[in-house]
């Protein structure tokens, strides 16, 4: 084995021991009441352009607590 792919291991390994430590912390003080099984909502959110059929907007990635993002859903209101 290569000593780079050695240090590569080596990183990666301390990485998720790192990740696992974090981890076991935050569930020592989560509790039923804090729990969170969904990522938070976006913020800051702003549109960029806006055409009759089409629309850009950006935000900021919100805190992900663990759970995979799949997919956002965007809702249009109407002004009036």
């Amino acid at each position: 084995m290569l000593r780079a792919e050695r240090e590569r291991i080596l990183e990666v390994k301390k990485a998720e021991a790192a990740f696992r430590k974090e981890y076991h912390e935050k569930m020592l003080v989560t509790t039923v009441e804090n729990f969170k099984d969904r990522p938070d909502e976006v913020s800051q959110h702003q549109l960029l352009a806006c055409t009759a059929t089409t629309f850009a907007i950006k935000w900021q990635p919100c805190c992900d607590n663990n759970v995979a993002i799949t997919h956002y859903t965007v809702y249009l209101k109407e002004e009036g």
